[in-house]
């Protein structure tokens, strides 16, 4: 076969494309991506995106604040508060008290100044604080109330539930003394009540007054 001189220019022409070819597919590998320089383990990268959630979530949480004197359970953890924190904060407040700044909320809850700081924000406080003479005037809703119920209540079959609609306890005294009740196998004496953490002396009375205490084996 007898190659021409127009071949010969085709297959010249044919061998730098082919060469064009086969150098851009290798520059097109080289060719660094927008990627970062670096790569994070895995065990930061999770700690980085956990902490955009936080922030993401205390986002949502500055678009309203919490009144301190009406903090419940549910807020409290809202909050990020411990049970221990809200269980004084509670226990507080049924004494008729009320919090006026964020040192008195600090010394109550005994929460760390670091978890205070990420949550003050969204904490309200009253503007003004009562004089002595209008704190004497206000008397706690229901903290002192006598009740007297018709039928004494069995203090060892009682529920956490009927303890605060028959009884006004704060729900977190009637699950403890539930609790309580259920690790000593059965209340023995009335008596015993009185071990149970944080109740006051007004509750000990309604409970006392109002219940009684006999074994369900009898």
């Amino acid at each position: 076969m007898v190659f021409t001189q127009s071949h010969k220019i085709g297959i010249i022409k044919l061998g730098i494309l082919v060469t064009s070819i086969i150098l851009g597919i290798v520059l097109y590998t080289k060719i660094p991506r927008n990627n970062p320089s670096f790569i994070l383990d895995k065990e930061a990268q999770c700690f980085i995106d956990n902490k955009k959630l936080v922030l993401a979530e205390l986002d949502k949480k500055k678009q309203h604040t919490y009144y301190v004197n009406s903090l419940s359970d549910f807020t409290g953890y809202q909050l990020g508060l411990s049970s221990a924190e809200i269980d004084r904060l509670l226990a507080y407040r049924e004494t008729g008290k009320r919090i006026y700044s964020q040192k008195e909320f600090q010394k109550i809850t005994q929460i760390d100044q670091t978890k205070l700081d990420s949550i003050k924000s969204l904490l309200r406080f009253p503007k003004q604080k009562l004089s002595k003479k209008q704190r004497l005037k206000r008397k706690p809703k229901n903290s002192y109330k006598s009740i007297r119920l018709t039928k004494k209540l069995n203090l060892n079959t009682v529920s956490a539930k009927e303890l605060q609609q028959k009884l006004q306890l704060p729900n977190f005294i009637a699950n403890r003394i539930v609790r309580f009740r259920a690790s000593l196998g059965g209340f023995n004496s009335i008596d015993q009540l009185d071990k149970v953490y944080d109740i006051l002396p007004y509750q000990l009375v309604r409970l006392k007054t109002n219940g009684f205490v006999k074994n369900t084996s009898e």
